[in-house]
């Protein structure tokens, strides 16, 4: 399997809510926990979002590196990063790199605008006094 296939497997089971397969796919030297950090991330995601699904925007790859544009909606039905539920729908675009070795993810990083989903879920950000 290529390593962009590696990778729109791991989607399609972000799709299919199947975190057990989802985390088969993400190497125990993982950052930000390895498979069972991944796992426990990729939970709390359903639990907030239990209608999450994603689309695959954009995706390349390079040597072992593979680069990702998505969007990802659902309803906010359960805690969200601290966030209590507010039973909205929210769309979140991210892009993430990730690299691959031995058929496995190894190292994954994501960028979201946070901000944004803040701002659909209904919360406004004050600036700090200076």
């Amino acid at each position: 399997m290529s390593n962009e296939e590696i990778v729109r497997q791991m989607f399609d089971l972000w799709n299919a809510h199947d975190v057990e397969r989802s985390g088969r796919l993400i190497g125990e030297s993982c950052n930000g926990g390895g498979h069972e950090g991944y796992r426990r991330e990729l939970a709390a995601l359903f639990t907030a979002l239990p209608d999450l699904h994603v689309t695959l925007e954009d995706i390349f790859g390079c040597g072992d590196k593979v680069a990702t544009r998505i969007t990802m909606s659902g309803t906010q039905t359960g805690p969200f990063q601290g966030i209590p539920p507010t039973g909205k729908p929210v769309v979140m675009k991210a892009n993430h790199i990730f690299r691959c070795e031995g058929g496995q993810i190894v190292q994954r990083h994501g960028q979201l605008d946070r901000l944004e989903v803040l701002k659909q879920l209904g919360y406004t950000v004050v600036p700090a006094d200076r």
